[in-house]
């Protein structure tokens, strides 16, 4: 898998934040450029995102119930405030399924536009995050092969 370091968007970020959302804490967001206005990321060579987990998450009710919503999103402003739209959505997870080397990895939606700004969203709920890594980033080629044994 090769990385590109201006299309990541976490390397290794502390993540700890309220319940509530947010943009994704010590993270990146991909400036697309000015013009055009919308591109379509997902035209010719697919693009992934992959969430890996560096270190496993922690909650606040020590029991790993909270859960985390992580949304790919694009926006007119770096601050993805304005009218951000939400292009994929992990769903809700709950903390305990953030363990170290837990990946997603999602092909983006094709013939889709997106605004100039691309980022992470996250919701956490019913309990805060307040410890864990995460490294997040878009590739062409994502290593997704796992050895299994013999069956014979």
């Amino acid at each position: 898998m090769i990385l590109d370091e201006r299309l990541e968007f976490a390397d290794a970020a502390a993540i700890a934040l309220a319940v509530g959302n947010a943009i994704l804490p010590n993270s990146d967001v991909i400036d697309l450029g000015a013009t055009p206005t919308l591109r379509n990321l997902g035209a010719g060579e697919p693009l992934w995102l992959v969430l890996q987990v560096d270190t496993a998450f922690g909650d606040t009710a020590a029991a790993g119930t909270g859960y985390v919503t992580v949304d790919l999103v694009s926006d007119s402003v770096a601050a993805l405030t304005t009218s951000k739209t939400t292009h994929w959505t992990s769903g809700a997870i709950i903390v305990g399924t953030w363990v170290a080397g837990y990946t997603i990895a999602i092909p983006l939606p094709s013939e889709v536009t997106y605004e100039r700004y691309l980022g992470l969203w996250m919701t956490v709920g019913t309990t805060n995050i307040i410890s864990g890594k995460l490294n997040a980033f878009l590739t062409h080629d994502v290593a997704k092969y796992t050895a299994y044994p013999n069956a014979i």
